[in-house]
């Protein structure tokens, strides 16, 4: 799979999101929030912004190989 994001697409803002599961995991990911016109979002408060979402290994050992 190929994703492109260019970089006039990307914000400063990056998100770490914890998702637990029924089984006990608690899943982990970086979410990058992507630039998107205020003009999509109605009302305001609406946070239905695009973001490139990493879900992480459990590994701590593969997870800093990846960072």
């Amino acid at each position: 799979m190929r994703i492109n994001v260019y970089s006039q697409e990307l914000t400063d803002e990056v998100v770490l999101v914890e998702k637990p599961s029924n089984t006990g995991i608690t899943y982990s990911a970086v979410q990058f929030i992507l630039h998107s016109s205020d003009k999509l979002h109605h009302p305001p408060l609406d946070d239905d912004r695009s973001a490139v979402t990493f879900w992480l290994p459990k590994s701590v050992k593969r997870r800093e190989r990846l960072a």
